[in-house]
């Protein structure tokens, strides 16, 4: 009873497939179909599977499904030759598949201790997200609990779940044989978050420092290098001054000149040191608010 529903309910599908397909579809599915089967009658099994699995998305066809299963059974796919097989023989009886029915029940009956088995064991088995691939291919959790048909050969399985490292692992399985994967997912460490700067120590008030003052030093050198220069002819006029015969004549006319001279430079040049010590005194005190203290010594600025 529960076969003949299953036969139905394809019966169904495939014709409402069927409508569904457009004729260029169906044309295309066709000619795809005769490339493959050149293509298997020169052993390019490969190839001739290729072509055969464009034919069926394009038409589902029972001599198709026989067809790419046949090719899929040459080429080490057990699994995938087993399914195709199946489908074929649950197909709808059409006029000129009946003699391919005892092949294919043949060939299912050499495949099925063929294909081989893993079973896969995750921990922790409840990870919220939890994805497990064989060889790329996504692999249902509620199907971990079977062992799950493999082909005989390598593969790659691979866990993975948010918060965690992807957990992988290989293994070769021979033809009838079985294997058994665990793989343990490790908590992925949170990032660290990052670090702040170090407040630094709150210091003196940053302060400018303003230039030396070369100018009120110039004039207090020069001045009091007049001073010196004046002080020295004034000293030589008045020692002449002495020595003059008399204090009318020419000699002490002229000693005298020099004694005037010597005060007028030694004038200009106090007055010129007094100026540079002004300019000085203002450079270096200036109002309280331009006079601060760093480290190096005192600092101004204006």
């Amino acid at each position: 009873m529960l076969r003949a529903l299953s036969i139905l309910l394809l019966i169904l599908l495939v014709a409402a497939s069927a409508q569904a397909q457009s004729a260029a579809d169906v044309a295309a599915a066709r000619d795809l179909f005769r490339e493959a089967a050149q293509l298997s009658r020169a052993g390019k099994w490969d190839e001739a599977k290729t072509k055969l699995k464009r034919s069926l998305a394009l038409k589902p066809a029972p001599i198709t499904h026989f067809s790419l299963a046949v090719a899929q059974q040459k080429t080490g796919e057990f699994v995938e030759a087993l399914e195709n097989f199946r489908a074929f023989l649950i197909s709808p009886p059409e006029p000129g598949t009946d003699k391919y029915r005892q092949p294919a029940q043949q060939a299912v009956h050499e495949l099925e201790p063929r294909v081989a088995r893993v079973s896969i064991a995750v921990s922790p088995a409840s990870l919220e997200g939890l994805t497990i691939k064989i060889d790329g291919h996504a692999v249902p959790l509620a199907a971990l609990e079977q062992p799950r048909l493999v082909n005989p050969g390598k593969h790659e399985v691979k866990a993975a779940a948010p918060g965690h490292h992807d957990a992988t692992q290989r293994f070769e399985v021979a033809e009838g044989g079985s294997a058994e994967v665990t793989l343990t997912l490790q908590p992925a460490p949170e990032a660290p978050a990052p670090i702040a700067p170090a407040p630094t120590p709150e210091g003196p008030a940053e302060v400018k420092e303003r230039p030396f003052p070369i100018a009120p030093v110039v004039l207090i050198a020069a001045g009091a290098a007049a001073i010196g220069v004046g002080v020295a002819v004034g000293m030589i006029g008045l020692n002449e001054a002495k020595d003059a015969p008399t204090n009318d004549g020419e000699e002490a006319k002229a000693a005298r000149t020099k004694g005037i001279a010597g005060d007028v430079v030694a004038g200009v040049g106090g007055l010129a040191a007094g100026i540079g010590v002004i300019l000085l005194i203002v450079h270096f005190v200036g109002d309280d608010e331009s006079v601060g203290m760093s480290p190096g010594g005192l600092r101004v600025s204006f």
